[in-house]
């Protein structure tokens, strides 16, 4: 129990660095759109995290309910899928983005 409190307030510390490192960055006006949206959509996960820090829900898969393993959320302290359930989502992803682009070549 002592262990994972002190993982939960390292994974805050470091969110709250990310996002305030983050923050700073968006002040440029010369940061071209794209990457100024990647920016604010890791924002949102990174405040989801940190609400799901607080609640005790931080850490677990949102697609198979199992915990993150922690060297994952050291890597990507905003990770909100397992590996395996990452990759199933990007793979979904992309199958759906093939199937639309086929749809409107066909059209």
């Amino acid at each position: 129990m002592q262990k994972r409190k002190q993982f939960l307030a390292e994974r805050k510390c470091h969110l709250e660095n990310k996002r305030a490192a983050i923050e700073g960055r968006l002040a440029d006006k010369h940061m071209p759109e794209k990457h100024r949206q990647y920016k604010l959509e890791l924002l949102k996960k990174i405040a989801e995290a940190l609400l799901q820090i607080g609640n005790g829900s931080y850490g677990f898969c949102k697609g198979c309910n199992k915990e993150i393993p922690a060297k994952r959320l050291e890597l990507r302290p905003e990770a909100e899928f397992c590996v395996n359930c990452q990759e199933r989502k990007e793979r979904d992803a992309q199958t759906k983005n093939t199937e639309t682009r086929l749809i409107n070549l066909a059209a």
